[in-house]
């Protein structure tokens, strides 16, 4: 069995910096451990400590908006794997299980969206992607964001409701597709641009509060 890197650890220092008022998130990176960062302001914030993302494992808080916000998608792969599932605040269940994790049918494009019940300025998504196995199945991400459901769906680049995009495979653990520019918006959409099943675990959307 392929060994994990050191994700739990990641986990203890998210509930450490939850607790601490200052905190807006932090980095891990062997063997440094947890280091916190104050910012008053989104931004990437591995990149803001000057530390290299593809070395360290990322967990933003207290900046999404999408927590506990409804949420649907195209289909439900069982009835333990529906939408919610996305913004439960479960990052990764004890054994990489699908406790909490969003899974639809094998569809065309599959996609996933949360209304935000408000509009807000987004400047970006972090999608945790599943991660033990079948992580592979997360490819060309397109994110969207509308007032309504009716238009979130992803039509090109030029798009007036278009965020941002990931061509090919997502990370195995944490993508950040960050707006090119921010788009006000209520409704946020993932949209793979593929034949195939959407499994992840979490998805934080990130506003300008």
């Amino acid at each position: 069995m392929e060994r994990r890197p050191e994700i739990g650890r990641s986990i203890e220092c998210a509930s450490e910096c939850q607790a601490a008022s200052h905190c807006k998130g932090f980095v891990h990176k062997e063997p440094l451990g947890c280091q916190f960062i104050s910012a008053s302001e989104t931004g990437f914030l591995a990149e803001g400590a000057g530390i290299d993302s593809d070395e360290a494992y990322v967990i933003y808080v207290n900046t999404t908006v999408a927590r506990g916000k409804p949420a649907e998608m195209i289909s439900a792969y069982s009835p333990q794997n529906e939408a919610h599932k996305g913004v439960d605040g479960i990052y990764i269940p004890p054994g990489d299980g699908k406790s909490s994790l969003i899974n639809t049918k094998r569809e065309t494009n599959p996609w996933w969206r949360v209304d935000l019940l408000d509009k807000f300025c987004i400047w970006g998504v972090n999608i945790l992607n599943r991660s033990f196995e079948l992580y592979g199945r997360s490819a060309n991400a397109a994110v969207t964001v509308a007032d309504n459901a009716r238009n979130a769906f992803y039509s090109s680049e030029k798009g007036a409701n278009f965020c941002g995009s990931h061509d090919g495979k997502l990370e195995r653990y944490y993508t950040v597709i960050k707006c090119i520019s921010p788009v006000h918006g209520q409704i946020v959409q993932i949209q793979f641009m593929i034949i195939n099943e959407m499994n992840l675990f979490e998805i934080e959307v990130y506003a300008a509060l």
